[in-house]
């Protein structure tokens, strides 16, 4: 999570609808963050899908795994607000 966390959800996840609202915990796997990065920089965020590609040829079979990596910076801020 660029911060020295990691997490790991379980399954495909949930797909993203546009009726999602903005800021909304993730239904089936989230993070949150303890500290903002900013105004110092970004955090990079890693994440990685394991696929399990089954593929079937000629009388022959298998499974192949695949992971797909890729990263992100991602800037966090924080906003705190005083109600009275």
């Amino acid at each position: 999570m660029g911060d020295g966390h990691t997490i790991s959800c379980p399954g495909s996840g949930q797909k993203w609808t546009t009726a999602v609202q903005p800021a909304a915990k993730s239904p089936s796997c989230g993070y949150s963050y303890a500290k903002s990065s900013l105004p110092d920089g970004n955090y990079t965020v890693a994440a990685i899908a394991n696929w399990a590609v089954t593929w079937t040829s000629n009388g022959q079979s298998g499974v192949i795994n695949v992971p797909a990596v890729d990263t992100t910076e991602l800037p966090v801020g924080e906003l705190q607000v005083l109600v009275r």
